[in-house]
C-alpha cells in the first residue's frame, strides 16, 4: 500500500510541476504575442479592445487591470470599479478567495505608441492557472 501511495504521489507531483511549467511559459507566450499585435501602435487601440486603464502613475505608464466577469460595466471590460463608482487601481496584492484579476504594465512612448506590454500580477483563472491567458488568449 505504501509503494502505490508513493507512485500515485509521484504521478500527481509530476503532473503539478508539468502544469506550472505551461501555465508560466502560457503567459510569456500571451506576452509575447501582445507585444507583438501592439508593439508602436496607439495605446488607445488596446483600450479599446480591453477596456480603460485603472491608472497613469507615469507619463509615459498605464496600469491596466481586469476586473472579474460578473462585475464587469457593460462597455468596459477592463475596467476595475471601486466601491465609488471611481476607476479604482487595486493596492493589495494577495489573492482573496475566487479573485479573479489580471494586471499589466504598458509603457508607451512619448506619443502614446505603445512600447511595451508586461504582466505584473496574474491569478488563477476560471478555467486554468492564468487569468491573463484566458483573457488574451481564450483559446
Amino acid at each position: 500500500m505504501n509503494q502505490k501511495f508513493g507512485i500515485t504521489l509521484l504521478i500527481f507531483s509530476t503532473a503539478s510541476l508539468l502544469a506550472a511549467c505551461h501555465s508560466a511559459a502560457s503567459s510569456r507566450l500571451v506576452m509575447e504575442r501582445l507585444n507583438q499585435a501592439y508593439s508602436g501602435k496607439p495605446v488607445g487601440d488596446f483600450f479599446a479592445s480591453y477596456g480603460k486603464p485603472a491608472g497613469k502613475p507615469k507619463a509615459d505608464t498605464y496600469l491596466w487591470v481586469s476586473i472579474q466577469p460578473d462585475t464587469k460595466p457593460s462597455g468596459a471590460p477592463g475596467m476595475h470599479v471601486g466601491r465609488n463608482g471611481q476607476i479604482a487601481f487595486p493596492a493589495h496584492t494577495a489573492k482573496a478567495p475566487g479573485e479573479l484579476i489580471c494586471q499589466l504594465t504598458i509603457e508607451t512612448d512619448k506619443k502614446d505608441a505603445i512600447r511595451s506590454l508586461a504582466i505584473t500580477r496574474d491569478s488563477e483563472g476560471e478555467h486554468s492557472n492564468s487569468r491573463c491567458g484566458e483573457i488574451f488568449d481564450p483559446n
